[in-house]
């Protein structure tokens, strides 16, 4: 079936409006993403015999909630979402500011200072 941008669109801002919506899209976004870079991959790739091979299971942390995912997989196993690698960065600095962040407390308000 195919859909316009527009028809697209809308049918995004109905779901979004759903209970679950924006994290259900988010999750959706995710796994295209890497179907559509594992489908590049195994295109430029060119190693004989390598093949998709299923999924195994994801999760992160997206505004205070946790995604979870299907991550595609290469026969050779040799397949690593860029995506995912974006998101570990993203959760480790969020981890280092709000360690920052926590030190930096010395009033007990719980509302530390970044130096």
């Amino acid at each position: 079936m195919d859909f316009t941008k527009e028809q697209l669109s809308e049918l995004i801002c109905k779901h979004t409006e759903k209970e679950n919506g924006l994290q259900d899209l988010k999750e959706i976004m995710l796994e295209s993403l890497m179907v559509s870079e594992r489908r590049e991959y195994l295109r430029e790739d060119g190693l004989a015999g390598n093949k998709c091979n299923g999924y195994r299971p994801g999760r992160t942390n997206g505004h205070g909630r946790t995604l979870t995912f299907r991550i595609p997989r290469d026969r050779y196993g040799n397949f690593h979402p860029r995506i995912l690698a974006i998101l570990r960065e993203q959760e480790e600095e969020c981890e280092y500011l709000a360690g920052i962040v926590h030190q930096g407390d010395d009033t007990g308000t719980g509302r530390g200072s970044v130096r």
